[in-house]
C-alpha cells in the first residue's frame, strides 16, 4: 500500500479545516500526502518460551520505545517505577539511542520522549528541574559518567529529566 500511495494520490477532497465525516473522505485526506513505513525488530521466541509453537515473536523493547517515543510521545505511558526521561541527540546517531534507551528501561527509568533532531554538542547535560529529582539522576551514573545539570527553560508535562545527549557519549555508546 505504501508502494501505491508514494508521495500522495491526490489533493484531499473536502475542507481540511473539518473533521471528515466519511470514511472516504479520511482516506482521501490520510493518502493525499507521503506515506511510509518502518519496521521493527523482533526475535523468535525460544521452545522454552513458547512450549506450545504458538505463531508469536518478541519486539526489541529498545528499538519499540525509540520509535514510539519519537512518533508519539504524549501518547507514551510509564511501566517503570524510575523516572521519566526525554532525550535529545542530534541525528545518525539511533544506534546510540537505541543502546541508551535500553540501559535506561534495564534499570527502571521511562523513555517516553525521543528527538533526533537535536544539535551537536560534545557534552551531555541533564536537564532536571528540582533537587529531588537531580538525586535520581545521579544515580545514571554507571551510564553516563559525570552529569552535568543544567536548568530546562520549560518544563515539559509528564518528563522529569531531559538528557541532552553530546557526541562525546554518542560517539563511544556502540561498541565498534
Amino acid at each position: 500500500m505504501v508502494r501505491a500511495v508514494g508521495d500522495g494520490k491526490a489533493n484531499a477532497s473536502g475542507d481540511i479545516t473539518q473533521i471528515p465525516t466519511t470514511f472516504d473522505e479520511l482516506a482521501s485526506r490520510l493518502f493525499s500526502g507521503k506515506v511510509q513505513t518502518r519496521g521493527l525488530t523482533v526475535q523468535a521466541l525460544t521452545p522454552e518460551q513458547n512450549p506450545t509453537g504458538v505463531d508469536v515473536e518478541q519486539l526489541d523493547r529498545s528499538e519499540e520505545v525509540f520509535v514510539f517515543a519519537s512518533i508519539a510521545p504524549g501518547s507514551m505511558s510509564p511501566s517503570a517505577i524510575g523516572p521519566t526521561f526525554r532525550l535529545v541527540a542530534p541525528p545518525g546517531y539511533d544506534a546510540a539511542m537505541k543502546l541508551t534507551i535500553g540501559k535506561l528501561l534495564f534499570f527502571q527509568g521511562n523513555v517516553v520522549s525521543v528527538d533526533t533532531t537535536g544539535a551537536e554538542h560534545p557534552d551531555t547535560v541533564f536537564l532536571v528541574p528540582d533537587e529531588i529529582v537531580r538525586s535520581e539522576a545521579q544515580q545514571t551514573d554507571a551510564i553516563f559518567g559525570d552529569i552535568t545539570f543544567g536548568d530546562p527553560t520549560e518544563r515539559i508535562d509528564g518528563i522529569d529529566i531531559t538528557i541532552m545527549l553530546g557526541t562525546d557519549y554518542l560517539s563511544k555508546a556502540v561498541p565498534t
